[in-house]
């Protein structure tokens, strides 16, 4: 993410147009997502690590279920 903030504003970089500060921040952005893929398993870690008895967010969702819901 610093990357992306770091070439987005930087003073070093002049343009021509719009068109090539479009192509510039679509590259910054592929190259944070090649670096930043979430894996399923990054995602049951995380539902491991969830608290019970806590109430659900705005999506109304609870931890229990996360953790103990039937899996497909």
């Amino acid at each position: 993410m610093e990357t992306a903030f770091t070439h987005l504003y930087s003073d070093d970089i002049i343009l021509d147009n719009d068109n090539q500060e479009t192509q510039i921040t679509e590259e910054i952005i592929k190259e944070e997502n090649e670096e930043f893929q979430i894996t399923e398993e990054d995602v049951q870690v995380v539902i491991k690590e969830l608290k019970g008895r806590k109430a659900p967010g705005i999506d109304e969702i609870k931890n229990e279920f996360l953790k103990y819901g039937e899996r497909n």
